[in-house]
């Protein structure tokens, strides 16, 4: 069972989020009136993990990094996320990008590297060579690939927001 299951209508569940959100402020919870029993295959039961992937980390904000690991224009760092891994790059203005991690050209994993700093990111197996902000500059022997419109082939770019010094993503529209 998953939130979006609970016989509850929608004003009971934006009350119960509420209080949800109060008790974080004021450090405070509730105390149940009996023991809360469980079942251990709500741990273990792919479909439910694939559910909960979609409807509900498909849909909220995700921190995927603190600011401080990408401190220099051009650093990057690899995140997977429940749906997908993305790549956020700092850009020389000082904001973050997020990309899919996926060449466009074969949908091979694009970048290996955890973290670094690089400015152009090159798909091993055909050479397609994207910048820092998603956009493809380069394919490798690129007249054998016949007409190729790079504007229309950059990364699959996702939402990012960094607040205080912390980057979020959005993952449902990185995997359209």
């Amino acid at each position: 069972m998953v939130f979006t299951d609970l016989p509850y209508d929608a004003g009971q569940k934006a009350e119960f989020a509420r209080q949800m959100f109060g008790h974080i402020e004021n450090r405070t919870t509730d105390l149940a009136d009996e023991i809360l029993e469980v079942d251990p295959r709500s741990y273990s039961d792919p479909a439910l993990a694939r559910r909960e992937r979609a409807e509900i980390f498909g849909t909220v904000p995700v921190v995927a990094a603190h600011g401080s690991q990408l401190p220099e224009p051009h650093d990057f760092l690899t995140v997977q996320l429940p749906n997908n891994e993305i790549v956020l790059v700092r850009q020389p203005d000082g904001e973050v990008r997020g990309f899919v991690n996926i060449c466009r050209h074969r949908g091979a994993r694009l970048v290996m590297d955890d973290a670094g700093s690089r400015r152009f990111f090159s798909c091993r197996y055909h050479g397609w060579t994207f910048a820092g902000d998603g956009t493809l500059r380069a394919i490798a022997h690129e007249p054998t690939f016949g007409q190729v419109d790079k504007s229309c082939l950059g990364l699959l770019e996702v939402p990012v927001e960094q607040r205080h010094v912390s980057s979020g993503s959005w993952t449902r529209r990185a995997v359209m």
